[in-house]
């Protein structure tokens, strides 16, 4: 599980299987089980199985439910921490 409470501004891909957003995303979401709570703030497009928003929460961008739920995991072979070189 990934939870986002505060980011820099820039565009950037978000994945996991289970995301929860408390901050601002500019950018696009993955995941099998996306929630965005109240003080969520999302412009960009949202890939899911399953999605809740809390009442208040602000969501600008396209919610998309793929037929295939794997298409939502993260792919982990051979990936890096960022800032991290091999």
């Amino acid at each position: 599980m990934i939870t986002v409470t505060r980011l820099n501004g820039k565009p950037f891909v978000v994945n996991a299987e289970q995301v929860h957003i408390n901050g601002a995303v500019h950018g696009t979401i993955k995941g099998v089980d996306v929630v965005l709570s109240a003080s969520a703030v999302v412009e960009g497009d949202i890939f899911h199985h399953s999605i809740k928003l809390e009442q208040g929460a602000c969501f600008e961008g396209r919610s998309r439910r793929p037929k295939d739920r794997a298409e939502l995991l993260p792919n982990l072979a051979g990936a890096e921490p960022p800032g991290i070189a091999p």
